[in-house]
């Protein structure tokens, strides 16, 4: 992670559905690309009996190496357009605990959820509502077509 000086640090986490187009629509909502600083945090969920240690094994897996690709392809379509881009994978146990967790952690400025459309099941919490109840900086939540 870097810190330049009079740079807001924003928090971007992607799925494996999250697609380029929607983070850089998001992207335009935000004036002076420049004075941004955007990290594209990948999660994969671990296991409750797994170490949450980042090891080989755990990011050879199949998800790790699908959330790999997605944040490299967007990273390159960010910049194009000369978007100041990180990108980081962890691993977590619950998506919503790695949000909060890294945001909480990582100095940002603000957290932007892409929220897709899709159903729940009946006992499961929406990851984005769980987020912008914990989490201590602002969330902005953009709907996906």
């Amino acid at each position: 992670m870097f810190m330049e000086k009079g740079k807001h640090r924003i928090l971007v986490p992607i799925g494996e559905k999250t697609r380029a187009l929607d983070v850089l629509k998001l992207t335009i909502l935000l004036k002076n690309p420049e004075k941004y600083i955007y990290t594209l945090l990948g999660l994969v969920k671990v296991p409750f009996i797994t170490s949450l240690e980042i090891n080989k094994e755990i990011m050879g897996i199949d998800q790790a190496k699908k959330i790999r690709g997605k944040l490299k392809e967007i990273n390159r379509e960010m910049d194009k357009y000369k978007f100041k881009t990180e990108v980081k994978v962890a691993t977590c146990r619950d998506i919503a605990d790695g949000i909060v967790e890294e945001s909480n952690r990582g100095g940002y400025d603000l957290i932007i959820l892409i929220k897709r459309r899709g159903k729940r099941r009946f006992f499961e919490k929406s990851v984005s509502k769980e987020v912008i109840e914990r989490a201590e900086i602002p969330v902005l939540l953009l709907r996906s077509d």
